[in-house]
């Protein structure tokens, strides 16, 4: 929910636009916003990236009378401990979870559910087959050509294992990226998680045959899922090792070549990037692209300027604040919950599905079972390196052993390689020198050196690229010739670099 105060004014909407529609609106770019959205790859709450609209945080509720404005929170997140009887806890596990389906299931129109190939969704259609006969259970699933990124053999496994209703769609580079002017449309502010295009490709598929699904979300925050948890593990027995942050700080700078999705050098690239900023921030820094030393080479003239005074991550400090005597896991928990699903994950899933009229429903965060879940003790989650520790021992047996061992993929779009063909050209068209200087947000010899290591595949900026291309096809289309303009150019930009059959 956005809202703002403008003179007499107030407007409030459940988008940007809406608001922008207002003549009492001046559209100014928040400045504080954007160096924010570098920082995190979305823009958290309560920011918006225009001055003065804000948003509603989630659990609150505001009141409006007069001239007065107030915000109260009417929910939270608690962590009230009730034990670690492992049996206790794996029966607590499946009876909440499948009472957390069950009520996701009342419909009055055709339901099904997004089946990826991991863990959480196929818990979710494990308990749907346990409450509902299997041929009814439609299950959709969107499979990759690049095998670096296709996890539809897995779903396949699922699907035969409980014999749903299954249903599969394989895409390439050009039926992704044929859909991006329509994502980009649907997006007020600049939001850089590229698994949105996966996203919207199966939210279309399924809206074929269905207008509810259920899915998995909200597994990795609440049970330890992420790497980066076991990433924040070893970085906490490192600091017992003698010479550690001096060595890590060497070897930070250190090229790391990286050759596919998620590989080895990727992954250190970024644990040695984090490990030096403080607990409270360490994981804002390993997800997003631009931390403060490096936005300082990127930002020019007055924008650069305010990173001398901006705190890019107070939202994570307070938050950590909040929960500071508490067990690191715990505290994490908390964190990924009040920042990177909900202005991140949520929002993604709720852009892309809404703009199709489907509803995703998410049995992982009812709150009945968030409680259960932030009761249980920290071993029960990261047992030594071992992610969902309590997830996989209360789903064995009913989940086939190569889905219960197989390492977290994530849903995610080859944006590397696209920048290297597909969208290469465009890429250099976008942050060309002469519109780069233009618009005077940028430093162009920095831009330029990401682009050129990434095109020689020296370094891996996929992250950081998408992160600055979403935000410049942004600032195109709100401040360059309006949206039906907007629509138009970026349609026949788009046809011109990808084909369209």
């Amino acid at each position: 929910l956005y809202y703002g105060r403008f003179g007499n004014v107030f407007l409030f909407a459940s988008e940007l636009k809406s608001i922008l529609k207002h003549p009492s609106v001046e559209k100014e770019i928040d400045a504080s916003a954007m160096l924010k959205y570098f920082a995190h790859d979305y823009i958290p709450n309560p920011h918006s990236i225009f001055k003065g609209i804000s948003k509603l945080e989630p659990g609150s509720y505001a009141v409006l009378s007069g001239t007065s404005f107030t915000k109260k929170r009417y929910w939270n997140i608690t962590f009230n401990k009730s034990g670690s009887n492992i049996k206790a806890c794996e029966e607590k596990f499946r009876e909440l979870l499948k009472a957390a389906v069950k009520r996701r299931l009342i419909s009055d129109v055709p339901l099904g559910v997004f089946l990826s190939g991991g863990l959480d969704s196929s818990c979710v259609v494990a308990m749907m087959a346990e409450l509902m006969p299997a041929k009814a259970i439609k299950t959709f699933t969107i499979g990759f050509k690049d095998k670096h990124f296709d996890e539809s053999g897995d779903a396949e496994i699922i699907a035969r294992h409980f014999g749903t209703d299954h249903r599969q769609q394989i895409v390439d580079a050009k039926g992704m990226l044929q859909v991006l002017p329509q994502i980009l449309s649907t997006l007020d502010e600049p939001f850089a998680d590229y698994s949105i295009i996966p996203t919207y490709v199966v939210s279309r598929f399924a809206r074929k045959y269905v207008t509810v699904v259920l899915g998995g979300d909200g597994g990795d925050e609440f049970f330890a899922g992420y790497p980066s948890f076991i990433a924040h593990k070893i970085s906490r027995i490192a600091r017992f090792i003698p010479f550690s942050t001096a060595m890590l700080n060497m070897a930070s700078k250190l090229p790391l070549p990286s050759s596919g999705y998620m590989d080895p050098a990727f992954k250190l690239r970024r644990y040695l990037r984090g490990i030096k900023y403080p607990e409270a921030i360490r994981h804002q820094v390993w997800i997003g692209s631009f931390p403060r030393e490096r936005q300082k080479m990127l930002l020019s003239g007055d924008y650069g300027d305010l990173l001398k005074e901006e705190n890019l991550y107070d939202e994570s400090y307070a938050y950590t604040e909040e929960v500071k005597n508490l067990h690191y896991i715990d505290r994490v928990n908390y964190l990924y919950a009040k920042t990177y699903m909900t202005d991140d994950i949520l929002t993604k899933v709720d852009r892309a599905s809404m703009a199709l009229g489907l509803e995703v429903r998410a049995p992982f965060l009812d709150p009945e079972f968030i409680d259960f879940a932030t009761s249980l003790s920290p071993n029960l989650k990261l047992k030594g390196f071992n992610t969902k520790y309590i997830v996989k021992k209360a789903m064995a047996g009913k989940l086939p052993a190569k889905i219960l061992k197989k390492a977290k993929h994530g849903f995610a779009a080859p944006v590397g390689q696209w920048f290297r063909k597909e969208l290469k050209e465009l890429l250099l068209d976008t942050f060309s020198k002469e519109k780069v200087k233009k618009d005077g947000i940028f430093n162009f010899r920095e831009i330029d050196s990401i682009i050129q290591n990434h095109l020689s595949g020296r370094l891996d900026y996929s992250r950081e690229l998408w992160s600055l291309f979403v935000f410049q096809m942004w600032h195109d289309k709100w401040f360059k010739g309006g949206d039906t303009q907007y629509a138009q150019d970026s349609a026949t930009r788009f046809k011109e670099t990808i084909p369209v059959n």
